[in-house]
């Protein structure tokens, strides 16, 4: 199925970082302790995942945490 045409138009480009971890949920709690700021765990796009994205971006660089 082809993309919607205003969408076919926009240029590809990087969003960030992801780290694919086993138990998300062990992960995103373990930040939180540390004092990492993380958005709250909620279910992925794709079926089975779940992902939390870090507040303060390291770098500039948004990072993404996706999981189990």
């Amino acid at each position: 199925m082809p993309w919607p045409r205003a969408r076919r138009r926009r240029p590809t480009r990087p969003w960030g970082l992801t780290w694919r971890v086993p138990e998300v949920a062990a992960e995103h709690a373990r930040l939180a302790a540390a004092g990492i700021a993380v958005s709250p765990l909620r279910t992925g796009r794709k079926p089975g995942t779940r992902i939390f994205t870090l507040r303060e971006a390291a770098f500039g660089v948004p990072t993404a945490v996706i999981g189990a």
